[in-house]
């Protein structure tokens, strides 16, 4: 049968393409020269493909019908995939979930002006998160940690930068945010590190107190619990202060009044040694209120018993005889001297009672705002937990799938954050490595050497390319990234014998019709 050539361009689906990439094949195909255990990967045209600009058009094979497609790719600059921060409006008292599904927990006062005053009003948030090998490498941000003179290389669990997008905001370091960043790594070997721009490090900040397989699912609980219990111990701190400043508004003093002769007077002639309850109001006089309905007339009978109670502002003083009750509203009234007295009196208490009042007010106006930020949160979790429902239900259905883990930071100052457990260099073999491109050597600072059946990566420096270290048994992928941001990777290590100890890595340039970030993981097999 024929081969027929298809020149009419067409769509193929990724899958299909990557159905027949097989560089490995390709490269054997090509003139590998084995001499005093060097190994040459040379440029092969033809069939592999011929780089021509910007694009490249590239034969994929299709098995025994001989039926060519031609598809157009582009080479891969890291511009063309440096992913845009999600933009979050950040209110106080609030949990929010992001895209990916971690967590910010905001309180009251976490967000303050460049003066330190407390922002009332929402916030605007940047916030982006690195999970993979290709996000760590389009972060820029280094991957290595060194401590006691030795040079580590972080195997992330998960990294994340959070900055307001106004620079004037700060984070108050009185009252932190929370953020629970959703991890796709597993485990408890881990540290939790803040990036320093300035010294262009990593610093240590604690050790990750994260449970093995703590899914969203419990995170999710433990916050409901956490703020549901708040918000059950400041309503019963709230009843108790409202409880206490009802009592002290009973105590409040009465401005005393002087007396008026012309108005109705009602005193109490009490023997203390009967009823010590009255002696206070002994000679006392009371002026009636003009709503009272006042009887001049019962002041001609012999009461069995009087009961005085304070109202407010007024005193009702209750007389009792067998089953004949009579009241009258009166505020006390004092002539002279007296009244001085009083009044001096009155003063003095009524500055304590403001005191009083004022502290307890205070502080009950402080616990209602605890009590209403617990509330929002717990409204918050809720709605999450009920959006998060049917996902959860959905992944034990299916089972065997990984479910995310959640790990928390404390964060006081905006920057970037990472969950990482730091490994040495692989030892396994050892080559003195030199990186080529189709028109000669590449001058390179750095590479990344990428394990992809653990998602490990290695930042290896120029000043270990005569010593390269890597692991024959993993999937190895290096890949590096020129003074102008082209993307090139080398992935036949199976081409690589043992005994070899000098190797020309010939770096191929990233080709691919979708330079998307989603593109190039499916491409490398993220």
């Amino acid at each position: 049968m024929k081969n027929k050539i298809e020149t009419k361009e067409r769509e193929i689906a990724d899958s299909d393409a990557l159905k027949y990439k097989d560089f490995d094949g390709v490269l054997k195909k090509a003139s590998i020269l084995k001499a005093s255990s060097r190994v040459n990967f040379k440029w092969v045209g033809g069939i592999a493909g011929v780089i021509l600009a910007s694009t490249a058009a590239v034969i994929y094979f299709s098995g025994s019908d001989g039926i060519f497609a031609a598809r157009k790719e582009k080479i891969v600059t890291i511009a063309m995939i440096t992913p845009d921060a999600e933009k979050i409006t950040a209110s106080n008292n609030s949990v929010i979930e992001t895209k990916n599904g971690s967590l910010i927990v905001i309180d009251e006062n976490s967000f303050v002006d460049q003066n330190g005053q407390v922002i009332k009003s929402g916030v605007e948030l940047s916030f982006k998160e690195y999970h993979d090998p290709l996000e760590q490498i389009i972060s820029g941000i280094p991957m290595t940690y060194d401590s006691a003179g030795t040079q580590y290389h972080f195997e992330s669990a998960g990294m994340f930068e959070i900055n307001a997008v106004d620079a004037n905001v700060k984070i108050n370091p009185h009252a932190p945010l929370r953020v629970i960043l959703n991890s796709k790594k597993n485990g408890t070997d881990y540290n939790l590190y803040e990036y320093n721009k300035e010294k262009k490090n990593w610093e240590f900040l604690a050790r990750d107190k994260t449970p093995a397989n703590f899914s969203k699912e419990k995170m999710l609980k433990k916050l409901h619990i956490e703020f549901s219990g708040k918000m059950s111990s400041t309503k019963d701190q709230v009843a108790s202060l409202k409880s206490v400043q009802a009592n002290i508004d009973k105590e409040k003093p009465i401005l005393p009044k002087e007396e008026n002769k012309e108005n109705y007077r009602v005193s109490i002639d009490v023997d203390p040694v009967e009823m010590p309850e009255l002696a206070t109001f002994k000679n006392l006089k009371f002026e009636v209120l003009p709503n009272s309905n006042f009887d001049p007339r019962k002041a001609n009978l012999v009461w069995e018993y009087a009961a005085v109670k304070k109202e407010k502002e007024k005193y009702i003083i209750t007389f009792y005889k067998g089953g004949t009750t009579y009241a009258v509203e009166g505020v006390p009234v004092y002539s002279g001297k007296n009244y001085s007295d009083e009044k001096r009196k009155f003063d003095f208490g009524i500055s304590a009672y403001n005191r009083r009042m004022d502290s307890i007010t205070l502080a009950l106006s402080e616990k209602t705002k605890i009590l209403e930020a617990a509330k929002k949160k717990v409204e918050d979790i809720i709605a999450i937990q009920v959006k998060e429902k049917p996902l959860i239900a959905e992944d034990e259905e299916v089972g065997g799938m990984e479910h995310e883990v959640l790990r928390a930071f404390t964060v006081s100052k905006f920057g970037t954050y990472n969950c990482d457990c730091p490994k040495t260099l692989p030892t396994e073999q050892i080559v003195n490595a030199h990186f080529k491109s189709k028109e000669g050597n590449l001058s390179l600072t750095q590479v990344y050497l990428v394990e992809r059946n653990n998602k490990k990566m290695y930042t290896i420096y120029d000043s270990f390319f005569k010593t390269f270290p890597f692991n024959p048994k993993n999937s190895n992928l290096i890949i590096s990234v020129d003074s102008i941001g082209q993307i090139r990777y080398f992935d036949n290590f199976g081409s690589i014998g043992s005994g070899d100890d000098k190797v020309d890595f010939a770096m191929t340039p990233l080709t691919i019709a979708d330079p998307s970030a989603v593109g190039i993981k499916k491409f490398f097999n993220f």
